[in-house]
C-alpha cells in the first residue's frame, strides 16, 4: 500500500479522482501512472476495455520525481510507472497488471481466454509486443522530425542524469536504484546523438511485428487480431499504431497492410480509446516545450 502517498485527500491532476488510499477491503483499485507513459497507456485501455472502475493517481515523473520517492519504492521497488493497487496488493509494469486485470477482475475474461489455444494465441502476441523499441523509435523520431525536440531533450536528459546524480548524495540509500536508472538516461543521449540510424533500426523490428499483425488479421478472419474477440493483443498493438501516429510514422505503419489499416479504424472508435486517453495525434513543438518546461518526459 501507498500510505506515505502525500497526495491522499487530494484530487488527482489526471481526471479530478479524490485519491485515497487502497485497502484489503477496498474493491476499487488505484493506478499510479503518468498521462504520457507508453505502458500506463497500455494499463489503462486494458482497464478501460473490461470495464473496470478505478481510481486514478497520476504520478509527477518530471520536475518531482515522485516515483523515486520512499513512499513509492514500497510500493514498486523498480520506481516506475504504471503500478495498479488492488485490496492493498500491489501489482507492478503494465503486463503484469494487464494479465492481473483480464485473470482477476474480470467476470467475462474478455480479454484473455482462460485456457487453450486461444488463450496461447493472445500470449503470443503479448509476448511479441514486450519486444518492440518503443522508446527508441519514439526519442529518434522525435529528433528527426521536431526541431523544438532535437533542441531542448537532449540538454533535458542531460539535465535529469545530473539531478539524479545529486539525488544519489543527497539520498544514499537510492544510490542502486538509481544507478540502475542513469543507463537508460545515457543510451537516451546515443538516440540523440544518430536519431536516424536507431530509427530505422526500431523500424525494422516493428515493422516485422506489424506483417504478423496483418498476417493474423488475414488469416484469422478477424475482425481482430486473434479472432473474433477484441483481446490483450488488440490493447497492445493499439498502443503500438497510435504510437506510430504520435511520431508522425502512420504512413509507414500502414503501407502495404490493408487489413492493419482496416482494424486500425476499428480499435480507435472504441469508447475505451477515448477513455483511456491514448495519445496518437502528432507530436507539435506546443506539446514538447510544455513536457520540457514541466520537466516530463515523453515516454
Amino acid at each position: 500500500m501507498a500510505e506515505g502517498d502525500p497526495n491522499i485527500g487530494k484530487k488527482d491532476i489526471y481526471r479530478g479522482d479524490l485519491i485515497t488510499l487502497s485497502t484489503p477491503d477496498d474493491p476499487m483499485p488505484t493506478l499510479y501512472h503518468y498521462d504520457g507513459s507508453y505502458f500506463s497507456q497500455v494499463a489503462r485501455l486494458t482497464l478501460e476495455e473490461e470495464g473496470v472502475e478505478y481510481r486514478s493517481r497520476a504520478m509527477d515523473i518530471g520536475s518531482q520525481m515522485e516515483h523515486l520517492e520512499a513512499w513509492y519504492i514500497r510500493v514498486n521497488k523498480s520506481a516506475v510507472v504504471p503500478t495498479l493497487i488492488h485490496k492493498g496488493k500491489e501489482v507492478p509494469e503494465s503486463r503484469d497488471i494487464a494479465m492481473f486485470v483480464a485473470n482477476q477482475l474480470s467476470s467475462e475474461h474478455k480479454l484473455l481466454p482462460r485456457e487453450g489455444p486461444e488463450r496461447e494465441k493472445v500470449i503470443e502476441m503479448m509476448d511479441l509486443h514486450d519486444t518492440l523499441p518503443i522508446e527508441p523509435l519514439t526519442q529518434a523520431q522525435m529528433m528527426t522530425i521536431n526541431k523544438a525536440a532535437a533542441f531542448f531533450l537532449p540538454s533535458n536528459t542531460k539535465k535529469r542524469i545530473e539531478t539524479l546524480e545529486k539525488l544519489k548524495g543527497e539520498r544514499p540509500e537510492l544510490s542502486d536504484l538509481i544507478d540502475a536508472r542513469i543507463p537508460d538516461l545515457v543510451q537516451r543521449l546515443e538516440y540523440f546523438k544518430e536519431p536516424v540510424k536507431y530509427k530505422d533500426e526500431s523500424l525494422v523490428t516493428l515493422s516485422a511485428a506489424l506483417d504478423v499483425v496483418e498476417k493474423k488479421l488475414s488469416e484469422g478472419g478477424g475482425p481482430f487480431i486473434c479472432g473474433q474477440d477484441y483481446t490483450l493483443a488488440d490493447v497492445c498493438f493499439t498502443c503500438v499504431v497510435a504510437r506510430y501516429s504520435m511520431v508522425s510514422l502512420m504512413d509507414e505503419a500502414m503501407k502495404n497492410r490493408p487489413k492493419v489499416a482496416e482494424w486500425w479504424a476499428r480499435v480507435e472508435s472504441r469508447p475505451s480509446f477515448k477513455g483511456a486517453q491514448i495519445f496518437k495525434d502528432p507530436v507539435t513543438i506546443a506539446f514538447i516545450l510544455k513536457k520540457v518546461f514541466q520537466k516530463c518526459t515523453l515516454l
